[in-house]
């Protein structure tokens, strides 16, 4: 047997998703609160990895349960369990073979950002910040530059560490409201950092310290030029995990 979880947390007190020894992570919670249910370790695998205080609102993972308990018992079981900043949204039984990374059809993130001096309380563990008027237009333009499968050598650290740094970008949507800003990303894969930089990018242009035919050169791995510095991580949710309908049924 094999179940597909979907999960939320905040990421505010969380030092990422992959468990670390004597450091409080997503992973680490859940696994510990399944060994509680299942009296034995129970090793989940996670869609990815995300980083310390970043959030999400249905980050996916799998494990093979060493029995069978009712679906809907062991949904109770593991909310109940689980502190208050990480619950499960969903149980799927799926086939033994389905891998909740490999099987991935897509990821999609939500940067959120706020133009002004400082955030508000409940504003202050979701948002980042920005100080500078930004032209919006000029940011809408860049972030659609980013659609397609590109090259984004220089949108991660430590690109040496990927056999490929080639992703596909399938759409982005730019949304503004007063002074906040909206940015939806959803992609195939993504590297580390890679979206907290391409934010960090169109902030560069939107305070017209470059401009569009900048980003040419960006996807040029062999040219010299750096994308923006990454934006903070607090304003990062990834918002859902997709998979192809066959391995979805219930």
């Amino acid at each position: 047997m094999r179940i597909l979880a979907f999960t939320s947390y905040l990421g505010t007190y969380f030092n990422g998703w992959q468990r670390q020894k004597d450091k409080r992570s997503v992973q680490g919670t859940i696994e510990d609160a399944l060994k509680k249910i299942y009296k034995k370790e129970v090793k989940i695998v996670g869609a990815g990895r995300t980083d310390a205080v970043v959030h999400a609102e249905n980050q996916a993972f799998h494990f093979s349960p060493p029995f069978k308990i009712d679906m809907e018992n062991l949904y109770m079981a593991l909310n109940s369990i689980l502190p208050w900043d990480v619950k499960i949204n969903k149980l799927i039984e799926v086939p033994e073979d389905f891998h909740s990374r490999k099987n991935v059809k897509s990821k999609v993130y939500l940067y959120k950002l706020k133009m002004g001096n400082f955030l508000m309380p409940f504003e202050a563990l979701n948002f980042g910040l920005t100080k500078y008027d930004l032209n919006l237009k000029k940011m809408e333009e860049a972030l659609k530059f980013f659609e397609g499968e590109k090259e984004f050598y220089k949108f991660t650290v430590l690109p040496h560490l990927y056999k490929s740094t080639k992703r596909k970008i399938i759409r982005t949507k730019f949304l503004s409201k007063g002074d906040k800003i909206f940015i939806y990303i959803e992609g195939n894969g993504f590297l580390r950092y890679q979206i907290r930089r391409i934010v960090g990018t169109i902030i560069e242009i939107g305070r017209g310290k470059k401009e569009l035919d900048w980003l040419d050169e960006l996807f040029d791995k062999n040219n010299t030029e750096e994308a923006g510095s990454p934006v903070e991580a607090k304003g990062l949710t990834l918002l859902n995990v997709k998979y192809p309908k066959k391995f979805l049924w219930e």
